[in-house]
């Protein structure tokens, strides 16, 4: 199979395309762009925090870390946009294992 023809069949896997299809609505949603931006700052404020060893914050802000994660977990649109992701990786790390063992294979001279 060529470079060109698994690009293409890769472009119309029905589960690229609903991935493709959710991201443009999540990237439409203000109300989930800016929980996932605050659920971001958060992160960053916990490692700051761990790095500070400042252990009573820390505890605070893992505690509304963790409920603004519950809540966006809850959301079905992002959850599946999520989980697509998910698939999509291993789907990836799947095709980098085949076409490297591909490259391994010796290459037979032509009689």
């Amino acid at each position: 199979m060529s470079k060109k023809a698994l690009i293409e069949l890769i472009k119309k896997d029905k589960t690229i395309l609903e991935y493709q299809r959710l991201e443009k609505i999540i990237h439409k949603d203000e109300y989930l762009l800016k929980e996932i931006l605050e659920l971001k700052e958060l992160q960053q404020e916990l490692v700051n925090l761990q790095y500070l060893d400042k252990v009573k914050m820390l505890s605070q802000v893992k505690k509304k870390y963790q409920e603004k994660l519950n809540l966006l977990n809850k959301n079905p649109l992002l959850h599946n946009y999520l989980t697509l992701q998910n698939e999509l990786n291993q789907l990836l790390i799947e095709i980098k294992r085949i076409i490297e063992s591909g490259l391994k294979l010796p290459i037979l001279e032509q009689e």
